[in-house]
């Protein structure tokens, strides 16, 4: 396969490869590039991607032209942003050397990206996608129908999920990079904070990347605590003191709900035991009756 994607990439771009490395292989497979003066990361999807590779590269490309520091897209010979290899699409990219960057120390950094991020996005004229209640929610309990999950907990979830996402459409619409978290930033060796891997891109809300990066619960052990202190961190954030805090922390459980359903997608296996959809279980009705409770209103 390596070899294939050599020969593609030689051909697409003119480039000389001295060697090319597998990164990782899980969403979409990654490699890293050499040529003699050069290094670069070739991202290439999976054939069923449920992601809009297209308009994600061409907001990349679009990101180029402002002070905010994305992985450059390299264009082929012909002047296209993807190419195709077994029905599936590839994108050449910039290789940034550096390191992931602590959100405590770099809080300044990271919130100075987002607003760049923002100012950037808000004139942009192409199109950008849309993730809804069945990206969120439905594609989750999908794969519980599918292993044959408790019903009334299906249910529940249901509930729950609907309940929440009604809360965070209450938000002001606006680009997300949807996965705003640390491993999706670089600090390059000149201390410029790059963003990368926007897959996950939308426009339900330009505040939640915020809640993302700035989120103190922990994924797969529930504590209260973690919910009061996620609370007091946003309130500290001056770009949220007229955003509804009650909106935003909405999303965080939704985003158990998502991120289970991307990697079993990923996989194309249900080898996940029963025992873990039931921690989740609890950990989203956990969170759930805390949030409520949190904002004094029962649902």
């Amino acid at each position: 396969m390596e070899d294939i994607i050599k020969k593609e990439i030689s051909l697409n771009y003119d480039l000389d490869i001295i060697t090319i490395e597998l990164i990782r292989d899980f969403i979409g497979t990654l490699f890293h590039v050499k040529t003699h003066d050069k290094d670069y990361v070739f991202k290439l999807y999976q054939e069923d991607t449920e992601i809009d590779v297209l308009n994600i590269v061409n907001i990349l490309d679009y990101l180029q032209d402002f002070d905010i520091h994305t992985p450059k897209i390299y264009k082929t010979t012909s002047k296209s942003l993807l190419i195709n290899i077994y029905n599936r699409p590839g994108v050449l990219m910039e290789y940034v050397k550096g390191r992931e960057i602590n959100k405590v120390k770099g809080k300044e950094l990271i919130l100075n990206s987002y607003r760049k991020l923002k100012s950037a996005m808000k004139d942009y004229q192409g199109h950008i996608p849309h993730l809804g209640f069945d990206f969120y929610v439905g594609r989750y309990l999908n794969h519980l129908k599918s292993i044959q999950y408790n019903k009334e907990r299906i249910k529940e979830l249901y509930d729950i999920g609907q309940s929440l996402f009604n809360q965070v459409s209450q938000l002001e619409k606006g680009f997300m990079h949807g996965d705003f978290h640390t491993g999706n930033m670089i600090l390059s060796e000149d201390k410029k904070l790059f963003l990368l891997d926007f897959d996950a891109c939308s426009d339900l809300s330009l505040y939640i990347d915020l809640t993302i990066i700035f989120d103190q619960t922990n994924f797969n052990h529930f504590n209260k605590e973690d919910v009061y202190k996620t609370k007091n961190v946003l309130a500290q954030i001056e770009d949220l003191k007229d955003v509804s805090l009650k909106s935003l922390m909405a999303f965080i459980p939704l985003r158990h709900y998502e991120l289970i359903a991307t990697i079993n997608h990923a996989r194309g296996s249900n080898d996940i035991n029963h025992d873990f959809y039931d921690e989740q279980y609890h950990w989203i009705k956990s969170f759930y009756k805390t949030w409520q409770a949190l904002f004094n209103k029962v649902i």
